[in-house]
């Protein structure tokens, strides 16, 4: 039969035993005072401390806050490293503002930047298309979709127009940020009717033209027995290929255009290198204005 539990108490550790004996040989030294037991720390009365602050699940930690710059300026500097030119990187929304409408206000402040630098440039150029490329980026970053970007060729090839053709257009930004996934298709055509700014007198209006000069890249790339069409330069053979990649002269037209300026209507580029498809037509119509937009006297 098993012996019956006896309770025994729990051994104290040699430092509770090395407290004790200290004690008892403070208490047998004659005159000594009596050890007192530590005092407790003294809690401050509710009503002294002020408003109790409650839990904010918008409040943010100070610690934490910095964790979170430091997060976004090695954003930055990792950006900066990459070549990749624009404003700093995603700041994080204020506490308590949707994510959505803070990103929204970030953007449109960088609109307003973006203008006021283009104003001040002496050359407004640069900084336009840089902006016009930055603004695209964020649409497509946010809509999180493909995105169609329409515009004068001058702004969507990733090459300057004049030679040595480094001047930073809308595409070659484009070009840059997003590699391959920036697409660019160029416009050209044989003859026909385009509606622009009149240089000379500032109104809207219709304008006719022939052929181009002999010279011109219009000239070999009218003779497809076709009236319209599509030519991908990534894949076309030789000697195409090596046609395409050469300098020639070729139609420019923009926004704003002047019968009389012949040698501003025309420039030397390599079509391969500027873009990767280009659509070709032999007749072009004018383009329908919108509703309220007159065009100038006589049309």
């Amino acid at each position: 039969m098993d012996a019956p539990l006896q309770h025994r108490e729990p051994e104290a550790s040699p430092a509770v035993h090395g407290r004790r004996r200290l004690l008892h040989q403070h208490r047998d030294l004659p005159g000594d005072l009596p050890v007192r037991p530590r005092a407790r720390p003294r809690r401050p009365h509710p009503e002294a401390q002020g408003p109790v602050r409650r839990a904010d699940p918008h409040h943010r930690p100070q610690h934490l806050g910095a964790a979170v710059r430091r997060q976004a300026h090695a954003r930055a500097r990792a950006r900066a490293a990459a070549g990749v030119a624009g404003p700093a990187d995603r700041r994080e929304p204020a506490p308590g503002a949707p994510r959505k409408a803070a990103e929204w206000a970030e953007q449109q402040a960088n609109v307003a930047f973006w203008i006021a630098k283009t104003h001040a440039a002496e050359d407004f150029s640069g900084p336009r298309d840089e902006a016009m490329a930055l603004n695209t980026v964020w649409w497509y970053r946010h809509m999180k979709s493909k995105t169609l970007l329409s515009a004068h060729n001058a702004h969507v090839g990733y090459l300057g127009e004049f030679p040595p053709h480094t001047f930073k257009r809308q595409g070659t930004w484009l070009r840059q940020i997003l590699g391959p996934r920036y697409l660019a298709m160029g416009a050209s055509f044989y003859k026909g009717t385009f509606t622009a700014l009149d240089e000379n007198t500032g109104y809207i209006r219709r304008f006719t033209v022939g052929p181009p000069p002999p010279i011109n890249a219009e000239q070999v790339l009218n003779r497809v027995p076709f009236p319209k069409y599509y030519l991908d330069m990534r894949t076309v053979d030789q000697p195409a290929r090596s046609w395409l990649r050469e300098e020639h002269q070729v139609r420019y037209i923009t926004a704003v255009y002047s019968p009389t300026a012949v040698e501003e209507n025309n420039i030397v580029q390599p079509l391969g290198r500027t873009y990767s498809v280009l659509y070709e037509l032999r007749d072009t119509t004018p383009s329908n204005l919108i509703p309220g937009i007159p065009l100038g006297p006589g049309h």
